[in-house]
C-alpha cells in the first residue's frame, strides 16, 4: 500500500507513475513542487534514473540487459539479436488511480501460473527477521533449517547461521546487532518487529534515499486508546533507541515511530512452502499491490537459498488482462465470511474493504 502524490494535472485521474530503476522511488520534486523527470539510459532507453548516482548503483544489475536490447517504443524492449528480434514488455507498471493512490497494473497479458517480475525487483529494504519461535532452529539469514553456527550467547536474542551464510555481509551485521543487544540490560525481550525497525533505521542513517523509499508508503499511527498497542510501540522504540545508542548512532523518535507505523501496514509475514509463519520483512515495490478478497496473484517466499535472505515471489493465479490491476490478499481468506475478513482488514490494515467480492456479498 502506498501514498499517492499530487498530480501536476488534476484533470487527468489516471496517470502512469514512473519509478527510478535503481531505488523504485517516484520522481523527485523541485522547490515549487513540480516533478523532476527521470533520465533514461542513453544506450537502451529501458531503464530510468533520478541522477547519475542512481544509474551507477543499478549498473551491475542492468549492464547485461543493456547490452542485449535496443530501443523500442515507450515501455518496450526490443532484442538486438536479428534471429530473435521481438518486443519484450515489462510485465507490470505503476499508475496513479483516482481512489487507491498508486497501484500495480498488468502491462501485458499475464497467464495463470506465470511469475510477475523477478524476485530481485522486490528485494527487501533490510534483511528480514525471524520470529522468536524459530531463532533456535533456523538460520537468521536465509531461514534454512541447517544451523551450524551460534552468533552470540545472549538468551534474549538467539541467532544462528548456516554454513553457507557464515561469511556473508549479513552475518557480520548480525554479530554487531547481537552485540548491541548484549550491551544493554534495559531490554527484557527482543521482538522481531523491533529488530526490523532497527535494521531499517541503520539503512536510513547510512543512505538518505532509503528514507525516501520508506516515506512513500502508507502509514497509520498507533491508536492511543488501545493501551496494549501503546505499550507495544513504546517497547519497540525503546529497543531501537538502545540498540542505536550502543553503536554510537541516534535517530529522532518521530522518525522511528514513522518507520514502525509503515512496517505495521506494509510488511509481509514470510512463510515456507507449508504456510508456516517464519518471520517478517519489508519488500520494495510490493507496497504498490492492493488487496482483493479474490486476488489474481499469490505471494510466496524463496527461503533456504544459500547465502541469500528470503525473496518475495509473485505468481498469477488466473489470467490477468493488460491494464487489469494486480492484486493479492492481505489476510488468509480461507473459511472467513465477508464480515470477518472486513473486520480483520480494518483491525490490521485500517481500511474497510470494498473489493468486488465484498460488494457482491453485501448485495446478496
Amino acid at each position: 500500500m502506498s501514498e499517492g502524490l499530487p498530480s501536476s494535472h488534476p484533470e487527468q485521474q489516471y496517470l502512469e507513475q514512473e519509478l527510478c530503476s535503481a531505488c523504485s522511488l517516484p520522481p523527485r520534486r523541485d522547490n515549487k513542487g513540480d516533478g523532476i523527470p527521470l533520465r533514461k539510459c542513453m544506450r537502451c532507453h529501458s531503464a530510468q534514473y533520478h541522477d547519475a548516482a542512481c544509474q551507477r548503483l543499478h549498473y551491475p544489475k542492468h549492464k547485461n540487459i543493456c547490452r542485449n536490447i535496443g530501443v523500442g517504443s515507450i515501455g518496450q524492449k526490443i532484442s538486438s539479436n536479428p534471429h530473435t528480434r521481438h518486443v519484450i514488455r515489462a510485465p507490470y507498471r505503476i499508475q496513479d488511480g483516482p481512489s487507491k493512490g498508486k497501484c500495480m497494473l498488468a502491462n501485458i497479458e499475464i497467464t495463470a501460473g506465470q511469475s510477475i517480475g523477478n524476485p530481485e525487483e522486490f528485494a527487501p529494504l533490510a534483511a528480514p527477521v525471524l520470529f522468536e519461535g524459530h531463532r533456535s532452529s533456523r538460520c537468521a539469514c536465509c531461514f534454512s533449517t541447517q544451523v551450524d553456527c551460534n552468533v552470540g550467547d545472549d538468551k534474549r536474542y538467539i541467532a544462528h547461521l548456516c554454513r553457507s551464510c557464515v561469511n556473508t555481509d549479513h552475518a557480520e551485521s548480525l554479530r554487531r546487532e547481537v552485540h548491541a543487544v548484549g550491551m544493554s540490560t534495559q531490554i527484557p525481550r527482543i521482538l522481531a518487529t523491533a529488530i526490523l525497525v532497527y535494521r531499517i533505521c541503520v539503512r536510513v542513517l547510512s543512505n538518505a534515499r532509503d528514507w525516501e523509499w520508506v516515506s512513500c508508503m502508507i502509514s497509520h499511527p498507533i491508536l492511543q486508546e488501545d493501551p496494549n498497542a501503546v505499550v507495544h510501540q513504546k517497547a519497540i522504540v525503546m529497543t531501537v533507541l538502545t540498540m542505536l545508542g550502543t553503536t554510537g548512532q541516534s535517530m529522532d523518535i518521530d522518525r522511528i515511530t514513522g518507520i514502525l507505523s509503515r512496517i505495521k501496514v506494509n510488511a509481509f509475514t514470510i512463510t515456507d512452502s507449508n504456510g508456516e509463519s517464519l518471520g517478517i520483512g519489508l519488500y520494495r515495490t510490493s507496497h504498490y499491490i492492493n488487496h482483493c478478497c479474490s486476488p489474481n496473484t499469490r505471494q510466496s517466499f524463496l527461503v533456504g537459498i544459500a547465502g541469500c535472505v528470503p525473496k518475495l515471489k509473485l505468481t498469477s493465479t488466473t489470467t490477468i488482462q493488460e491494464g487489469e490491476e494486480i492484486t493479492i490478499s492481505y489476510v488468509d481468506t480461507c473459511g472467513l465470511t465477508g464480515n470477518e475478513r472486513r473486520k480483520q482488514l480494518l483491525q490490521s490494515y485500517h481500511f474497510l474493504c470494498e473489493c468486488p467480492t465484498c460488494q457482491h456479498e453485501s448485495k446478496t
